[in-house]
């Protein structure tokens, strides 16, 4: 909230694309989204390919294309969107595009990423990321540990290890 509330102060009139994994919870396209309105009085909006268990409406479809042409016709300050959002978007004043956690692969890091700067002028991308449990992930990353040994320590910590950016691309691998 505080790097898109620094941007703003700075930036002109282009949108902010803010990217993250997930649909609901903590991290959650929909919560995130809310939190920009209602913190920093934002034109925020979410775009996702289902609908969040706490977004109540009786046509979702109908609610993603009044965003992407609220979008498309400069009317969002920030879109909060999963990887859902993107594809085919061409839109020549994108200049900011922040990752709320790492993507998924550096291909969705490069698709997400060439939102911003359709037009060739300067544009920034930033990962926003959490690495909480440091001496978990360097394991986990050891390139001589062996899938069974891998699985062993994933057991061990899924328990109890904290849910850093690291952990959860793990989970969804």
């Amino acid at each position: 909230i505080q790097l898109v509330e620094s941007t703003m102060k700075t930036k002109t009139s282009a949108p902010i694309v803010v990217f993250t994994s997930v649909v609901n919870g903590e991290n959650g396209c929909y919560k995130l989204s809310h939190q920009l309105k209602n913190q920093l009085a934002l034109k925020s909006e979410f775009f996702c390919g289902s609908q969040p268990k706490e977004f109540e409406t009786d046509d979702f479809s109908k609610y993603q294309e009044q965003v992407h042409y609220a979008f498309m016709n400069n009317e969002i300050d920030v879109l909060v969107a999963t990887k859902a959002f993107g594809m085919g978007i061409d839109k020549p004043n994108v200049r900011y595009i922040i990752h709320n956690g790492i993507p998924a692969s550096l291909e969705s890091y490069y698709q997400e990423a060439g939102r911003a700067g359709r037009n060739r002028k300067k544009s920034y991308c930033c990962i926003i990321f959490s690495n909480e449990n440091d001496e978990y992930n360097e394991q986990l990353l050891d390139p001589s540990l062996d899938f069974e040994k891998f699985s062993e320590l994933y057991q061990a910590f899924k328990n109890s290890m904290t849910h850093d950016d690291l952990s959860t691309l793990f989970y969804f691998h």
